[in-house]
């Protein structure tokens, strides 16, 4: 199973007199859910994908280490709509799709 997303975000600074700053974010955008060669046994072959609806929201913390290095730890919780999915013979099936993400990354910034 894979997601494939392009999502538009906004996110707010708590900006304070220390090297770490807070911050939140929520967006949306569209998601490809695609599954591969899903089932069991005999039922083995589901193999297909729907464009949905994609929401996400989280919060994180940015540590400055200097004027242009920040190191970067955030939660970020993805949703999709469920897709409309079906398997080899047509016959459709439910899937839901989220995710609880730890995110850790690093920014410079030229």
């Amino acid at each position: 199973v894979s997601t494939f997303a392009f999502m538009g975000n906004i996110a707010y600074d708590f900006v304070n007199a220390y090297a770490i700053t807070p911050y939140i974010f929520g967006g949306a955008g569209l998601a490809m859910v695609s599954v591969n060669s899903v089932g069991s046994g005999a039922n083995r072959g589901w193999d297909d994908s729907d464009w949905v609806f994609a929401l996400q929201g989280g919060l994180g913390v940015a540590l400055d280490l200097d004027e242009r290095l920040t190191f970067d730890l955030s939660y970020r919780y993805f949703e999709t709509q469920e897709p409309e999915l079906s398997d080899a013979n047509g016959a459709p099936f439910n899937y839901e799709n989220a995710m609880h993400l730890i995110l850790f990354g690093a920014r410079y910034k030229f």
